[in-house]
This record gives C-alpha cells, sequence and structure tokens, in this order.
C-alpha cells in the first residue's frame, strides 16, 4: 500500500475524532470535556490531539483484529517485517501500525 495513503486514512480518522469528540468546542455551542480540569491552553490541546489520535487508531486498528492478525502473523517474521505487513494488511502506515503494536506491548 502506498505510504501516503495510509497516512490519508489516519488523518480522516483523526479529524472525524474531532469531530466526533470536540464538536461543542469547535461549534462554539458549550464546554468540552477535554477542557475540564486542565490549567492552560497548551494541555488541553495536547489532550485534545491525544484523543483524537486515539480514536483515528480504534477505528483503523482495532485490537482485538491487531492482535489476531498479530499472533497468527508473527512466526518467523522480523518486527520489521510484521510491521510493514501488518499495515499493508490494516492499510495504514508502518509508523502507525509499530506505534500501535508497541503500545500494546506485541513488539
Amino acid at each position: 500500500m502506498d505510504r501516503l495513503l495510509g497516512r490519508l486514512r489516519f488523518t480522516c480518522a483523526h479529524e472525524l475524532g474531532h469531530w466526533v469528540l470536540h464538536q461543542k468546542l469547535y461549534s462554539g455551542t458549550g464546554d468540552v470535556a477535554a477542557y475540564e480540569g486542565k490549567t492552560s491552553l497548551d494541555e488541553s490541546h495536547g489532550l485534545v490531539e491525544w484523543q483524537a489520535d486515539a480514536l483515528a487508531t480504534a477505528l483503523l486498528m482495532p485490537l482485538p483484529q491487531i492482535k489476531r492478525s498479530f499472533y497468527r502473523l508473527r512466526a518467523g517474521r522480523s518486527n520489521e517485517q510484521l510491521v510493514a505487513e501488518m499495515a499493508q494488511i490494516f492499510q495504514v502506515s508502518k509508523q502507525a501500525m509499530r506505534i500501535r503494536l508497541e503500545t500494546r506491548n506485541l513488539i
């Protein structure tokens, strides 16, 4: 799969995350949960971005399917080969797949 397509898919899912999770923030119709209890705009902005990334990750690389693919494919493959093959299957960038696997302690 084209690397740029994987990045585009993640970017679209990330922006969808903003729309779903932070609609009030962008429409000016009220407070948003992401901002509650935060002391600075920078801290809140980081949380908003993290939330959008988390939603994009869950949409494009659902954990049950990630684990199933990982355990099915891991034998005889290096981490690099595994990341590349799974990125192709899930149509995401290798970087996104590596982060997903690392944060779940699979590689």
